[in-house]
């Protein structure tokens, strides 16, 4: 999560309305991780944690999605700076990032509303009520 608060502060003080774009919703979707963490780490009873598991595994899996974009714009935007680029591949990737930072990203802010706020109403139910 370190590392992703690097690419976001560097995504935050760049002078590029893409990635600033990408911060503006890579930044909640850390935050959101962080406290389905907290969340999983704080947990007594092994059932609840086990009752999201998939969801974890999703949001986790989406935000390392949109890390590893984050961190492609961020290459492209630097590498548009030297001579002889192509610059309509490069404003692609920048462009491709923030599409699933806008896209993917929210999901990651779901995710932790899932399994912070259902983890319970799922062990709750009996097999025979299925």
């Amino acid at each position: 999560m370190a590392d992703m608060s690097t690419v976001l502060d560097e995504l935050k003080a760049a002078d590029d309305v893409n990635l600033k774009a990408i911060a503006v919703r890579l930044e909640p979707a850390l935050a959101s991780a962080t406290r389905a963490n907290e969340w999983l780490l704080g947990q007594n009873n092994p059932s609840l944690p086990s009752a999201t598991s998939v969801e974890f595994l999703m949001m986790h899996g989406r935000l390392a999605g949109g890390w590893i974009m984050a961190r492609s714009a961020l290459a492209a935007v630097k590498q548009k700076q030297q001579a002889d680029t192509d610059h309509a591949y490069l404003d692609a990737k920048s462009l491709l990032a923030r599409y699933y930072a806008e896209r993917m990203l929210p999901l990651v802010e779901s995710g932790k509303t899932i399994i912070v706020d259902s983890a319970e109403s799922t062990i709750s139910l009996d097999i025979a009520q299925l």
